[in-house]
C-alpha cells in the first residue's frame, strides 16, 4: 500500500509540475491573467504532493533519499516558474523570456521527469515483487492445506478399511460360532439318540 501511495504521489507531483510549466508558458506568451490561476492551483497540488511524498517515505531510508531529491528538484522548478511569472508581472517580460530561453527550467523539468519516472518504476517494481511474494505464500498455504486434506482423506480411507475389515472379521467369527454351535447341537442330538 505504501509503495503504491509513493508511486501515486510521484505521479501527482509530475503532473502538477507539468501543468504549472504549461500555465507559466501560456502566461509568458500571452500575458493573459487567466493562466495565473491554473499556475497557482498546480503549484498548490505540487506542494501537497511534496508533503505527501515525504510523509509516505519516512519509514524507508532509500525511498526518503529519492523523495527528498525529487522534492528538491520540484521546489527548484516551482521557484523558476514563479520567478519568470513574477518578472513578467512586474513588466520585465524580456528578462522573464531570457530566463525561459536559457533552458534552466527545461533542464530541471527533464531531470525531474526522469527521476520521477525512475522512482515510480522502482516503487511499482518493488510492489510487484511484494505482490508476487504474497501470491507465492498464498499458493504455498493452499498446497499445505491441500496436503493436510489429502492426508486426512487417506487416514479416513485407512480407518474405514480397518473398520470394514473388523466388521467382516466379526461377522465371520459369528458365522463360525453359529456353525460350531450347530455342529455341537447335532453332536449332542446324535449322542442323545445313541444313548436312548
Amino acid at each position: 500500500l505504501v509503495l503504491r501511495e509513493r508511486a501515486t504521489h510521484v505521479s501527482e507531483l509530475r503532473q502538477a509540475l507539468i501543468q504549472a510549466e504549461s500555465a507559466q508558458r501560456g502566461y509568458l506568451l500571452t500575458q493573459d491573467q487567466r493562466y495565473l490561476q491554473p499556475l497557482k492551483d498546480a503549484a498548490a497540488r505540487a506542494e501537497k504532493a511534496f508533503v505527501d511524498l515525504r510523509a509516505s517515505s519516512l519509514a524507508d531510508r532509500e525511498a526518503l533519499k529519492h523523495s527528498v531529491d525529487i522534492v528538491t528538484l520540484g521546489s527548484r522548478k516551482l521557484d523558476e516558474t514563479r520567478l519568470t511569472v513574477t518578472q513578467a508581472e512586474q513588466g520585465r517580460l524580456d528578462l522573464a523570456m531570457a530566463l525561459l530561453k536559457a533552458g534552466f527550467g527545461v533542464q530541471l523539468m527533464e531531470e525531474l521527469v526522469a527521476r520521477c519516472n525512475a522512482f515510480e518504476l522502482q516503487q511499482l517494481g518493488a510492489l510487484g515483487t511484494k505482490q508476487q511474494a504474497i501470491s507465492d505464500s498464498l499458493l504455498q498455504q493452499r498446497v499445505g492445506v491441500g496436503l493436510v486434506v489429502l492426508i486426512n482423506l487417506v487416514f479416513l480411507a485407512v480407518l474405514a478399511n480397518m473398520m470394514i475389515r473388523q466388521f467382516t472379521l466379526r461377522e465371520q467369527h459369528r458365522a463360525d460360532l453359529e456353525q460350531q454351535a450347530a455342529q455341537l447341537e447335532r453332536a449332542v442330538a446324535e449322542r442323545t439318540e445313541e444313548l436312548s
